[in-house]
């Protein structure tokens, strides 16, 4: 075989290993980026997951909130019945007395 032909052959060959390796690097380097992508996505449901269950707290929270103000409202108005029930009282009481 001659010598051109030879040294031909020897840099495409030296290309198809180049080319080989670069094809290895480059399965590797995408097997990597599937992981990160898949860890990632992983975190990312396990992110939606927690929001979603913040969000319904924070509706809980609210509707808590709300109740115990109405509560509060009603328990100033029994205490404000109660204080006059208990003035009647004092004032009937205070009149029996005499």
């Amino acid at each position: 075989m001659n010598d051109m032909l030879r040294a031909q052959l020897d840099r495409i060959n030296a290309a198809c290993r180049e080319l080989g390796d670069a094809l290895d690097r480059q399965r590797s380097d995408m097997d990597r980026i599937a992981e990160q992508r898949d860890r990632l996505q992983q975190e990312q449901w396990a992110l939606q997951r927690s929001l979603a269950a913040l969000n319904r707290a924070s509706e809980d929270y609210d509707r808590v909130v709300d109740q115990c103000e109405a509560l509060r409202a009603r328990e100033a108005q029994l205490r404000e019945r109660l204080e006059r029930v208990l003035a009647a009282a004092k004032a009937l009481s205070t009149e029996l007395r005499t």
